[in-house]
């Protein structure tokens, strides 16, 4: 499928870089990249220490990429678990280790206030103002890789520790990325964190 993609790729534009005092949500109509849009200090780790003992969604995936498409048509997303947020950043630091890739997703940000208080993002909150619906955390185990999709709202993304890499595809190549309805299912995992192999459930529903 990536052959259909590769003549437009290398002719899609860098974004361009904006600095914040410049910015207008309300009329962009294009990605770019925004410049000091994180106060100016530094995030320490130490910040995951706070609220530690809240419990958070950790996902679980035996291949370095999620949710698996499979020839057959079926979709079938990460194992989940419940964990401590402690035990989730502990568990984070040593599961490429494990044959097994782990991360946290769209973890509303106030059920963490504690550490949310200790993030550098006002300028992006006062930036994003009335527009913004859900502010969400996503920690990974720094080696997964999201499967071609599409969001169903706009995006702000601060990169506050790490590197990620994003590929944004033009609404020309719609047709070619093979979007169809797929049965759906979900890894199992083990009775603990990276305890044996994963397994799939039966089908919960169709996704496209």
């Amino acid at each position: 499928m990536t052959s259909a993609w590769r003549p437009e790729l290398l002719s899609l534009p860098s974004c361009s870089t904006l600095p914040i005092s410049t910015v207008n949500l309300d009329i962009a109509t294009s990605p770019f990249l925004i410049s000091d849009v994180l106060e100016n200090k530094s995030f320490s780790t130490d910040a995951f220490s706070k609220d530690g003992k809240r419990k958070v969604a950790l996902s679980e995936n035996p291949l370095p990429w999620a949710p698996l498409k499979w020839a057959n048509k079926t979709l079938v997303r990460p194992a989940e678990r419940n964990v401590s947020f402690s035990n989730a950043i502990a568990h984070l630091r040593t599961c490429r280790q494990q044959e097994r890739h782990s991360y946290l997703r769209t973890w509303a940000l106030d059920s963490l206030p504690k550490f949310a208080a200790s993030l550098p993002i006002a300028p992006a909150l006062r930036l994003a103002g009335p527009l913004l619906q859900q502010a969400n955390l996503w920690l990974g185990d720094g080696g997964l890789h999201s499967a071609v999709h599409f969001d169903d709202r706009d995006n702000l993304m601060l990169q506050l520790s790490g590197s990620k890499e994003v590929l944004l595809l033009p609404p020309t190549l719609l047709e070619r990325l093979g979007y169809e309805p797929r049965e759906e299912r979900r890894f199992k995992s083990g009775p603990s964190l990276a305890a044996g192999p994963l397994s799939t459930t039966s089908p919960t529903g169709r996704t496209p």
